[in-house]
C-alpha cells in the first residue's frame, strides 16, 4: 500500500494542476450565458457576401496558378471560373436576425440557405466534370487536391 507522501510527489502536483486547469478552461464557456459557437465565428459581421468572393477569388487564384494551364485551356478556365463565382444575389444569412427568432423557425430558414446551396452545388457537378475533362493527368491530380478544400476552410498546401 503506498503512503501518503507518495501522493505529495511533483508528478501528482502537476497531474492535479492540468487537471485543475482543464476543468477552469472548460467551464469558462458557461460565462457565455448560452452563446452559440456559431456566433462567436459569424455574429460581429466576419461572414458577409463580399469577404465570402474575395475569399473565393483567392482559391480561385491559387487553383489557377497551381494547375499551370496551358494558354490553350484558358478559354476553358475562364468558363470554369465565370460559372463557380457566387451569384450576386445568393443568400447569405444574417446570423444576429436567425438568433432572435424561434428555434423551429431558425431551423426552417437554415434548411433554406442549404436548399439554395444545395442546387448551387448541383448546378456546379457538369461544370466541374466538362473542365476536369479538358485537365492533364497532372493537373487532374493537382485539381483533385485543391479543389476539394473549397468550402471547408482548409487551405491547400
Amino acid at each position: 500500500m503506498k503512503s501518503i507522501r507518495h501522493l505529495h510527489s511533483p508528478r501528482y502536483a502537476m497531474l492535479g494542476l492540468l487537471l485543475t486547469g482543464g476543468l477552469v478552461f472548460n467551464t469558462s464557456g458557461l460565462a457565455n450565458e448560452g452563446r452559440c459557437a456559431h456566433k462567436m465565428h459569424h455574429g460581429e459581421g466576419h461572414f458577409s457576401a463580399e469577404k465570402m468572393r474575395e475569399r473565393m477569388e483567392r482559391r480561385m487564384t491559387r487553383l489557377h496558378d497551381a494547375l499551370t494551364l496551358s494558354p490553350e485551356q484558358a478559354p476553358v478556365w475562364s468558363e470554369f471560373a465565370t460559372a463557380m463565382k457566387p451569384p450576386v444575389d445568393a443568400p447569405i444569412p444574417d446570423f444576429a436576425a436567425l438568433e432572435s427568432l424561434p428555434a423551429p423557425e431558425r431551423m426552417s430558414r437554415q434548411l433554406e440557405f442549404m436548399k439554395a446551396h444545395h442546387l448551387r452545388m448541383e448546378s456546379h457537378i457538369p461544370v466541374v466534370t466538362a473542365f476536369y475533362g479538358k485537365l492533364t493527368p497532372a493537373q487532374q491530380t493537382v485539381f483533385d487536391r485543391e479543389f476539394m478544400c473549397f468550402g471547408r476552410g482548409h487551405h491547400p498546401k
